[in-house]
């Protein structure tokens, strides 16, 4: 989770350090977000970039510990979307789908998701691809609007050859399931 913004070229050491005097600390570390955490630690660093989740997934180097890439944030964190995830793409273990401004769904706002969602297949993606959004409008009508512009891209997506040699079964068919928010 990135809690706090500093330029992408930060490292662990010298990211932003939350001591207990400062009132972030308690919602870092209370039990509520994390339900088997229990200590209180003399300082919490809070990871602020994509590179540095990353570099933090190298260095642990397990398959065990991923990082989730955020569309949304990446596009508020530097806009180089494609890049970021480019220089993250060995420890993404999900990527999460939402337009900016306003973590609604794709095409509300300037995020070029048709772009992005070939980068991703061409690149053989095969994981989890998550809607991680609300609604651009309330009620029924903003439901039949998340399906209708992940309809859009679903329909794009499929009249566009892969570059790299076959589709990620991720991005074939981008659709609610019925479990919850996810693409299938």
């Amino acid at each position: 989770m990135i809690l706090a913004h500093q330029p992408s070229s930060t490292t662990p050491n010298d990211s932003p350090k939350i001591t207990p005097d400062d009132p972030r600390y308690l919602a870092v570390v209370e039990k509520r977000f994390n339900k088997r955490f229990s200590a209180s630690p003399d300082y919490v660093r809070l990871v602020s970039s994509t590179d540095q989740a990353a570099e933090i997934c190298r260095a642990i180097a397990t398959p065990a510990v991923k990082m989730i890439f955020d569309i949304y944030q990446c596009q508020c964190e530097t806009g180089d979307i494609t890049c970021s995830l480019d220089r993250a793409w060995d420890q993404v273990g999900c990527i999460q789908i939402a337009d900016n401004p306003g973590r609604t769904e794709p095409g509300t706002g300037e995020v070029n998701f048709l772009h992005l969602l070939r980068h991703i297949r061409d690149k053989g993606w095969t994981g989890r691809v998550e809607m991680e959004h609300g609604t651009s409008r309330p009620g029924a009508e903003g439901a039949r609007a998340v399906l209708d512009a992940y309809g859009a891209l679903s329909r794009k997506l499929a009249g566009t050859p892969a570059k790299l040699g076959g589709r990620g079964p991720m991005l074939d068919k981008l659709e609610p399931d019925h479990r919850g928010s996810r693409a299938t």
